[in-house]
């Protein structure tokens, strides 16, 4: 129980430091939206959003590494 209330602070704190976009396209990802969907929430093309959403998720395993 501690290690994942440890690992969920940490990502709460990396998430915390990701762009706002990234951070809400990687979150409505998270929910199951589609990418379609997620590029006309956040008024993106698709080639756009799945780029932002792949670099969120590097920028996250790089901040949950260190």
């Amino acid at each position: 129980e501690f290690r994942r209330v440890l690992f969920r602070s940490r990502l709460n704190r990396a998430m915390d430091r990701l762009p706002d976009t990234q951070r809400r396209m990687l979150l409505l990802r998270s929910e199951g939206k589609s990418l379609d969907e997620i590029a006309e929430i956040c008024g993106a093309n698709k080639t756009s959003t799945k780029t932002m959403i792949s670099a969120a998720r590097r920028s996250l395993l790089k901040m949950m590494k260190s």
